[in-house]
């Protein structure tokens, strides 16, 4: 279902966005659509906040950049981290005639980018980026190895957050305050909520095959 789904949404979107509004429809699907959905939908709202924060540090003559987060632990430490990294892209904003994000701006979603926009740790973020990629694959290990649960993460597939007991669980996993996990999940989800909402305005009258199928599938 959730295939058949994707490509009628992939037909009349571009990019990031296909995965980040589709996500939260998977009413019925197995755990690995669920994952699926997921991971799209975590990269592409995070590139896209990355993008629009201006994130990703200042590069010198070399093509290195450095790149600094502020976080707080689990118990409320406060802690200032810098790195000077090589190769990657510096996120920018790029978008298609319909306004939409470029798929190629997916490549703001690194480690280092997300730290410094989200506040974690670098290592931290490295584990969450590394989850969205797997489960963008329909493996949802990463997610597991955090601390969600399946029933979480229908829960997230319904514009829902997870318990306080799982972020709390989630947040002591990842060494950061719980209080940036609610954080970063509330902007994903508003990130993606407001795509989704622009989307089906967009669609609403449409006489269009795809556009009437994106209509029924994500806005009713």
């Amino acid at each position: 279902m959730f295939q058949s789904k994707l490509r009628n949404l992939q037909r009349i979107t571009v990019g990031i966005v296909a995965f980040s509004i589709s996500a939260f429809a998977l009413v019925g699907c197995d755990d690995r659509d669920v994952a699926i959905g997921l991971g799209g939908a975590a990269i592409g709202a995070g590139a896209a906040i990355i993008i629009g924060g201006g994130r990703g540090g200042s590069y010198d003559p070399d093509g290195y950049r450095t790149v600094c987060s502020d976080y707080y632990d689990y118990y409320g430490r406060y802690y200032r981290d810098c790195r000077r990294v090589g190769g990657g892209i510096r996120p920018y904003r790029n978008e298609t005639e319909s306004g939409i994000f470029d798929s190629e701006n997916a490549s703001a979603m690194t480690a280092e980018n997300f730290a410094s926009e989200f506040h974690f740790s670098f290592e931290s973020s490295k584990v969450l980026v590394t989850s969205f990629e797997l489960a963008k694959k329909g493996d949802n290990s990463g997610f597991i190895a955090m601390g969600f649960n399946t029933s979480d993460l229908r829960e997230m597939a319904q514009f829902k957050l997870p318990s306080e007991q799982t972020i709390a669980l989630v947040s002591k996993n990842l060494d950061v305050s719980p209080g940036t996990t609610t954080g970063m999940l509330n902007r994903m989800r508003a990130w993606a909520t407001t795509e989704q909402s622009k989307k089906c305005d967009e669609v609403r009258y449409s006489d269009e095959a795809d556009a009437k199928a994106f209509f029924e599938n994500y806005c009713n």
